[in-house]
């Protein structure tokens, strides 16, 4: 698969209590935080492409999601690669039929306020 040609990662927002709680579950239970963190990535990326404009499907069809895991940490990029997917995404002016632009960047600035609690809340 090629790279993402729109492609986000975010800052995560949260309460210092919550951080140190995931970072003891972390350490704790790494297998069941990464199983939640995916489960909350597909979730931003299945908003995502419910705000996606779609004339053809092909943009949407082109939406991804890479997960890296090495010791202590999780990643993940999120992305379209569909070879027009930048210019779609980023012109604002522009009016969609069905979707809209920053259709990746809006769910995933919305995700970034709620993820470490829905981690924590879904590994219990």
């Amino acid at each position: 698969m090629s790279a993402p040609v729109v492609k986000t990662t975010f800052k995560i927002v949260t309460e210092p209590g919550l951080k140190q709680k995931l970072k003891r579950m972390m350490d704790d239970r790494f297998d069941d935080v990464k199983d939640a963190f995916i489960l909350e990535m597909e979730d931003t990326l299945g908003e995502s492409a419910e705000e996606c404009p779609v004339l053809t499907g092909t943009l949407r069809d082109s939406r991804s999601l890479d997960v890296d895991e090495r010791p202590g940490t999780i990643k993940a990029r999120l992305g379209y690669g569909a070879n027009y997917a930048f210019w779609v995404h980023e012109r604002t002016e522009l009016h969609h039929p069905t979707g809209k632009s920053k259709f990746l960047e809006d769910p995933v600035n919305r995700k970034r306020e709620v993820l470490i609690k829905n981690i924590v809340e879904r590994v219990g």
